[in-house]
């Protein structure tokens, strides 16, 4: 009786160990091929070109699949170990000459707000669960064009849409891992520790921002004090400085 519940136990064990294996391994090429295509609603049917390319994020091993169809260009980036989809963007193909004239180019009716709507909505996201970090009219070439960006507590996103409502532009990152969780500096603590650094510059000499770079939450800088120009980068979930310099202006 005892044999037999240690032979019972130890296929249990073998069993686990091997689904635990299976669950984990790393991805397949044509693995990676299909999930790009399913996060952005393809079918395999309607693709021109496909490319897969192996390269690496912040220390991930990742397939970079790159693809076309007849009015967009695709590129996904996905790690090896797990297939988790780490960024992901598109951008829209040009199918007329734009036009010189902005009256020409753009519609009235849709609003900045309406924008903002259309790309919470082609993101599939709430507006109560995101931040927006930027929400500007732009002008390119005498087109108009809306540049969006927001965050979820797991993404950030970038938008380019036109007056008219085409979606140009887009780009998804997943949040890095290294600080993506537990608590994030906010923007004041951040001009504290760079003006920290500069003794005597106060609140007038300081401009920082807020931004994301693959993921990372960053805030970047510039100091300008005693005819000394300093600029940093301050990592938000660590409140380290990943740069910082100095140059002495004339």
């Amino acid at each position: 009786m005892k044999k037999t519940n240690i032979y019972l136990l130890t296929a249990v064990v073998f069993f686990s160990v091997l689904l635990y294996a299976c669950s984990s391994a790393a991805i397949s090429e044509q693995d990676a091929k299909a999930l790009a295509l399913q996060s952005a609603d393809i079918s395999e049917s309607n693709v021109i070109s496909m490319k897969v390319e192996t390269s690496s994020l912040d220390g991930t091993d990742t397939f970079v699949v790159i693809f076309h169809t007849a009015d967009k260009s695709y590129q996904t980036i996905i790690a090896k170990d797990n297939g988790e989809i780490l960024r992901s963007s598109y951008q829209s193909k040009a199918t007329e000459e734009p036009s010189s004239d902005p009256q020409d180019s753009s519609d009235d009716s849709f609003t900045l707000n309406d924008a903002k709507q259309a790309v919470l909505k082609d993101a599939g996201v709430e507006a109560s669960s995101v931040k927006f970090t930027k929400a500007e009219t732009e002008e390119d070439d005498g087109i108009i064009v809306y540049e969006i960006e927001f965050k979820t507590d797991t993404t950030y996103y970038e938008y380019k849409i036109g007056a008219d409502g085409t979606i140009y532009e887009v780009d998804q990152e997943m949040f890095d891992y290294r600080n993506a969780t537990g608590s994030q500096i906010t923007v004041e603590e951040a001009k504290k520790l760079a003006l920290a650094k500069v003794k005597g510059a106060g609140s007038g000499d300081i401009h920082i921002e807020e931004e994301w770079d693959d993921g990372m939450h960053l805030y970047t800088g510039e100091i300008y004090y005693d005819q000394v120009k300093y600029e940093f980068e301050i990592d938000a979930g660590t409140g380290s400085f990943l740069e910082w310099s100095m140059d002495y202006q004339d």
